[in-house]
């Protein structure tokens, strides 16, 4: 069948498979066997697994080694706004016509197995990968890790950055349940670094069993941070006086261990050029617009909104722009923003089935005690009414609850700025 765009493309792997998601690695394997009918040698490759701060992770070991003169890849989801930004090489999203390229040999391979929309997406960048003459490949798991599409390959290094409650309809429903499935992505005699020092009792025995060499956070490597600088201290070595890191401290912590034990020279200036540069969109990203200022953050669980509120000025008040998912905490989400957010404005995520609807979510605000500006139908609504109300004002937007909703408010930002 032929596919002219990536548009097409797309709409036909949504179709693919009978179920959104189907986390079995037999398929994967399958498909990839036929993929890749020799044996590939592949470059170095590091595998980012946990519940927060993986894309964070990521972006900084890509940045670390594309200023070290390295030719990275990167995998990573989910995207903002184009699929695209999923599979970068050299910090660039791959083009179209790469990817429907790719798209295309991943189709000729599979024959008749089913594939869903992540797994299609994972083989593509593979095989984009395999030939673009890498010298490290830097992959993040979609969700847990044993049977995450991304499994299929062995790495050098695996990262987990932490374990919290979140997918847990197919994760489990405590952390050692949760813990068990991120940990599926460890391999015998492995090097595993973990970016949180209170991990499950269940990645620690993963850990014990298949005699991998772990390096935990606090225990072997830290970090520490003064108002001017931020130093890392490492199992071999340390990097002092560095930029104050614009991604969480713990992934950039963890991302350089874990460039620190593949054999791959990392200067100083090209940790401190990325320390201090990295960032990732839709990761507490500040917009301005109408003279206002947005914080937008992705945050989509509990651990994750704790993080946002621990990193927001401290005096600062903020009008709530919030929208989230079916089989996510909200109410305890709501709790925890509560005494940093004045008015909350409850809005739709139309395109997404499982989001939850603002007039639901009011019902839920309300029962905290909080304060409802407006109910609004959309993200861009509520842009674009709040940002001339507040110009005026000490006041300041968030923007949170999925990546659909921030993907929704970039749309709108940057349409409005085209226009203005």
């Amino acid at each position: 069948m032929p596919h002219k765009n990536i548009a097409e493309w797309l709409a036909y792997i949504e179709q693919q498979h009978h179920t959104e998601m189907d986390l079995d690695l037999g398929r994967v394997r399958t498909v990839y066997n036929s993929l890749f009918r020799k044996p590939h040698h592949w470059p170095h490759i590091i595998v980012v697994g946990g519940t927060n701060g993986k894309g964070s992770c990521v972006a900084m070991v890509d940045a670390i080694a594309s200023a070290a003169g390295y030719r990275v890849g990167s995998y990573t989801s989910p995207h903002l706004l184009q699929v695209n930004e999923r599979i970068r090489i050299d910090g660039q999203a791959i083009g179209d016509d790469a990817l429907c390229r790719a798209l295309q040999r991943v189709e000729n391979a599979r024959v008749q197995v089913g594939l869903t929309y992540f797994e299609f997406l994972t083989l593509a960048a593979l095989d984009i990968f395999s030939r673009a003459s890498l010298q490290l490949i830097v992959l993040e798991v979609g969700l847990g890790g044993r049977l995450d599409a991304v499994n299929i390959m062995d790495a050098d290094v695996a990262v987990i950055t932490n374990v919290e409650l979140d997918h847990c309809q197919w994760l489990g429903d405590d952390r050692e349940k949760i813990g068990d499935e991120k940990a599926g992505i460890i391999r015998s005699d492995q090097l595993v670094v973990l970016a949180d020092n209170n991990m499950p009792h269940s990645v620690h025995r993963h850990i014990q069993q298949f005699n991998a060499h772990c390096y935990m956070l606090h225990d072997h490597f830290s970090w520490r941070q003064t108002n001017h600088h931020w130093d890392w201290i490492g199992a071999r070595h340390d990097l002092t006086a560095m930029p104050i890191p614009h991604l969480s401290s713990a992934s950039t912590a963890a991302a350089i261990q874990a460039l620190d034990l593949l054999p791959l020279d990392m200067p100083y200036s090209a940790v401190y050029q990325a320390v201090g540069t990295a960032k990732l969109p839709g990761r507490f990203q500040q917009c301005h617009w109408h003279n206002t200022t947005l914080i937008l953050d992705g945050a989509h669980n509990t651990a994750a909104a704790q993080w946002l509120v621990d990193h927001l000025p401290p005096r600062q008040k903020y009008y709530a722009i919030f929208a989230t998912m079916q089989d996510k905490n909200y109410t305890e989400m709501i709790k925890i923003l509560h005494h940093r957010v004045v008015q909350w404005v409850p809005v739709n995520v139309p395109q997404v089935a499982r989001a939850v609807s603002a007039e639901t979510m009011a019902i839920t605000i309300r029962s905290t005690g909080a304060h409802i500006w407006k109910i609004l139908p959309d993200v861009a609504t509520a842009v674009r009414e709040l940002c001339p109300r507040l110009a005026s004002t000490s006041y300041q937007i968030l923007v949170t609850g999925s990546f659909y909703t921030v993907a929704a408010a970039l749309r709108c930002i940057s349409v409005q700025n085209t226009h203005a």
